[in-house]
């Protein structure tokens, strides 16, 4: 892993945020999935061919809607999350489910699993340490595993910060969705854009794809 420290100060910002901004009101509270998200997450579970299958959500929020779904559809759910409150929200609202307090860049898994999930999550990771995920995604992964997440279009430059994200500060870091295709198949992935959220109603612009672990 590259530029820890840069990495720490970074991540602080993002933690803090969360801990006690009011996102869980805004993008959270009854959320249901849109019809777009159903539909790509019940292809990510049609995907998965293990009999039993173990599903990680890396920076799992809340849980909700996503996991809940996903844990009501057949998985076997272990989520991780650096925010405090989020995990404790997770564990309440999911209750067989399994989730982990920690950062999901550092921490060592046990296991491996047949399907992982990063949604709104992976460009909470400094883009320096971009392509150190995805091949710690790699090794996580069962033969044939399947990726579900999603992704920036532009780059965003080094850090793209705000001062108001939900009430607090906020910051990302993301390249052009061009250079991560690029990283995401040197790494040993296939790839199967899904679409843009944004062409199916939502506010925002974040491109859904499916990756699948090619064996080397």
């Amino acid at each position: 892993m590259q530029n820890l420290i840069y990495y720490n100060n970074f991540k602080r910002i993002i933690k803090r945020s969360y801990e006690i901004n009011n996102y869980w009101k805004k993008y959270r509270e009854n959320r249901q999935l849109t019809k777009f998200e159903k539909e790509s997450i019940d292809s990510f579970i049609i995907s998965l061919k293990s009999p039993v299958k173990k599903v990680l959500d890396l920076g799992c929020g809340t849980g909700l809607p996503y996991d809940d779904y996903l844990v009501k559809n057949g998985c076997y759910l272990t989520g991780i999350d650096f925010s405090k409150k989020h995990i404790s929200m997770a564990k309440k609202n999911i209750p067989n489910a399994k989730f982990i307090y920690d950062d999901f860049l550092s921490y060592k898994f046990s296991n491996k699993f047949t399907g992982i999930l990063l949604f709104y999550s992976f460009f909470h990771i400094h883009r320096s340490n971009h392509n150190y995920l995805l091949k710690k995604i790699y090794n996580l992964l069962l033969d044939n595993g399947i990726v579900l997440m999603n992704v920036r279009s532009e780059d965003s430059g080094d850090i793209k910060y705000k001062d108001n994200f939900c009430g607090k500060p906020m910051c990302w870091s993301h390249f052009n969705f061009e250079k991560f295709h690029s990283m995401a198949i040197s790494c040993g992935f296939s790839i199967k854009v899904l679409g843009d959220e944004k062409d199916y109603g939502s506010d925002e612009s974040h491109i859904w794809i499916i990756m699948k672990k090619c064996l080397k």
